[in-house]
């Protein structure tokens, strides 16, 4: 969006006029379909290409843990009570990828999870 407030003559506008930046869209219209990542890891580009693809991974594990396994909020103060409630939540995300493997990823978590509650 191009935003202009003054006039021809360089006067403060009484309206402010919004436009698209047609300039700006034709710029950027050349980087479409190119996806960049920035890191410091210093290695070959396909070694931290294949590493930014595991990524994923480890944002849905935490997405499991916070909503289906319900990890918060951890109404625990104590250090050691906390760290149990976390180490629970990871024996079960292992347990629950390991059961996710063996039957072959056909079923989502929340089919998994329903079926074990059931049991």
């Amino acid at each position: 969006m191009k935003e202009t407030n003054c006039t021809s003559d360089g006067e403060i506008a009484e309206k402010t006029i919004y436009e698209l930046d047609q300039n700006r869209i034709a710029e950027e219209a050349k980087y479409d379909g190119f996806y960049a990542v920035i890191t410091n890891l210093e290695d070959n580009v396909e070694e931290i290409l294949k590493i930014n693809k595991q990524c994923w991974e480890i944002e849905e594990n935490f997405r499991i843990m916070k909503t289906d396994f319900k990890a918060r909020p951890v109404y625990v103060r104590r250090d050691d009570r906390i760290k149990a409630h976390f180490l629970t939540c990871y024996i079960s995300l292992l347990v629950y990828r390991l059961l996710e493997k063996k039957l072959d990823n056909q079923y989502t978590c929340e089919k998994i999870l329903e079926t074990i509650r059931n049991m």
